[in-house]
């Protein structure tokens, strides 16, 4: 790489803020809401939110050149398969991740070389409590959390299922589920198979206010605790997705002895995470280790590291199967 080459691309890198701002521009004034119905000119669009043309234009015209709009003849714009996923009228976007994150202050979602010299967490620098916490004390923003995990991941739930054939699973179980996607589709695949969510109790409120009345109602048991404590859920296949990325080593182990502690005999366990791979190329599971790195105690690992957790849990490593996801599936079985 030529010595201007370096510098032009130090230097898109360095300002790639401009991305996450731009972003949340479009996404506070729900332009992929307004594309939806064709394109439009750059007069109409800063005529509907009060913006002077020509500064709309220039963010405009920056997202057209990354991709996430299109710019046609005379300032007009489009929709591209990325700026779809911005749209807030539709369920599961990418849209309810980025106006959880953006109402955080700029404090929390910034590592800063003071905050990792102090091994501080940014998020809890900023709010001066780790994040779970906060998301408890504020119902609204928890809301918004589980609106914005749905958005980021759902659209793989159908993969992972797919990856890890739950045939002849009695009773499966969804360690911190959340939204209630993943046990909501297991169920209805397996229509002779019983769920048990468990959780923290916001977020079983959250499920259950969704599952009263349906049809999964009878076959999926909501659980509410303290994974830390105690996770009283008997079960012969127990799933964690994105949950032990979250944690330290300790916390994570300390989870997995849990669940050790309530499993049937030779029960499955299932671990859906963006395994680390080789060095010095790109992968998903880089940019949410340094999410993690932002907000909590956890990381992501590679599978050697997820291994040692299972081993020093007393669960027996099996096997990874990867998936077109970014999630892989650890599985291991209880001994």
């Amino acid at each position: 790489m030529e010595k201007l080459e370096s510098l032009e691309r130090i230097l898109q890198l360095y300002h790639g803020y401009l991305n996450t701002d731009c972003i949340e521009v479009a996404v506070n004034l729900k332009i992929a809401d307004m594309l939806a119905d064709g394109p439009l000119r750059i007069d109409e669009i800063s005529n509907r939110v009060n913006i002077d043309p020509d500064k709309m234009y220039r963010v405009m015209r920056y997202l057209s050149s990354q991709g996430v709009f299109k710019e046609g003849k005379d300032k007009e714009f489009s929709q591209t398969p990325l700026s779809e996923q911005l749209q807030a009228n539709v369920a599961g976007t990418f849209h309810a991740y980025v106006d959880w994150i953006s109402s955080f202050n700029i404090e929390a979602n910034h590592i800063s070389a003071s905050a990792l010299q102090d091994n501080e967490i940014p998020f809890n620098r900023a709010y001066g409590k780790p994040i779970f916490e906060y998301l408890a004390e504020n119902p609204d923003v928890y809301a918004m959390a589980e609106r914005g995990w749905l958005g980021l991941h759902g659209s793989g739930t159908d993969i992972l299922l797919d990856a890890c054939s739950l045939t002849g699973a009695e009773t499966f179980a969804d360690i911190g589920g959340g939204h209630g996607a993943v046990i909501s589709q297991a169920l209805n695949r397996y229509p002779d198979m019983r769920g048990i969510l468990f959780d923290a109790p916001k977020a079983i409120d959250l499920v259950k206010s969704k599952l009263d009345g349906s049809v999964l109602a009878d076959r999926c048991e909501l659980v509410s605790g303290d994974f830390f404590q105690e996770i009283p859920v008997e079960a012969d296949c127990y799933f964690l997705r994105y949950i032990l990325h979250d944690w330290n080593d300790e916390e994570c182990i300390t989870i997995l002895r849990n669940i050790v502690g309530s499993a049937k005999s030779d029960a499955r366990v299932l671990i859906a995470e963006a395994i680390i791979g080789e060095p010095n190329r790109p992968h998903i599971g880089k940019i949410f280790d340094l999410i993690m790195l932002t907000y909590l105690s956890g990381k992501e690992r590679t599978l050697d590291e997820y291994r040692t957790l299972l081993d020093a849990a007393g669960i027996e490593y099996i096997g990874l199967t990867n998936t077109k996801y970014w999630n892989s599936i650890v599985e291991g079985r209880v001994r």
